[in-house]
């Protein structure tokens, strides 16, 4: 299955993205023009990433560090990119709307 191509309206939400696996996925995207939502327990490593996806690549990464483990931080997280979804969502109508 291909990938999507990049989009300034979205982000790749990585987890696991301190190490490993994640932290692979998480730089493969983002070479490949992708913004990144870094999300994992260790804030240090994540905010580290971020920024040298951002610079590096010229891409939008954030950094979240949360506890998946933890059935309300999961809750938390999905709250908020929903609610980050419709705010970007409305901006975007309201750029459209002022042309």
């Amino acid at each position: 299955m291909a990938l999507p191509e990049p989009s300034d309206s979205a982000t790749a939400l990585v987890t696991g993205a301190s190490a490993g696996i994640g932290e692979s996925i998480a730089r493969e995207l983002g070479s490949r023009g992708h913004g990144i939502t870094l999300v994992a327990r260790r804030e240090e490593r994540l905010r580290t990433l971020a920024g040298e996806l951002s610079q590096g690549h010229g891409i939008r990464a954030e950094a979240i560090a949360v506890d998946l483990g933890d059935p309300d931080a999961r809750d938390r997280l999905a709250e908020q990119q929903q609610l980050r979804q419709k705010l970007e969502a409305s901006l975007a109508w309201l750029s459209e709307a002022s042309r």
